[in-house]
C-alpha cells in the first residue's frame, strides 16, 4: 500500500508542475531572450570561423573566392552594427 500512495502521490505532483504554465512561459522566455540577444553574435563567430576555413582549404584564390569572402565580411560588418544599434536603443 505504501508504493502505490507513494505513487499518488508523485502523480499528483508531477500534475500539479504540468498544469503549472507559468514555470513553462518563464523558461520559454527566457529562451527566446537569450536567442535574441546573442544569436548576431553567434553568427559572427560561425561566419568568421567559416571565413578562415575558407582560406586554408581554398585552393585557387579567383574572382569567386574574393566575392564570397567579401559577402562574408559584409554581413558581419551589418551585424556588428545592428548589435552596437540595439544595444544603443537599450540603454535610452
Amino acid at each position: 500500500m505504501t508504493i502505490k500512495s507513494n505513487l499518488k502521490d508523485i502523480k499528483s505532483e508531477v500534475e500539479k508542475y504540468a498544469n503549472d504554465s507559468s514555470l513553462t512561459e518563464f523558461t520559454q522566455k527566457q529562451k527566446t531572450e537569450f536567442m535574441k540577444k546573442h544569436t548576431p553574435l553567434i553568427l559572427i563567430i560561425v561566419s568568421a570561423i567559416l571565413i578562415i576555413a575558407n582560406f586554408i582549404f581554398s585552393e585557387e584564390f579567383d574572382r569567386g573566392f574574393w566575392l564570397t569572402t567579401l559577402s562574408s565580411v559584409l554581413i558581419i560588418i551589418s551585424m556588428v552594427l545592428t548589435i552596437r544599434e540595439n544595444k544603443k536603443q537599450g540603454k535610452n
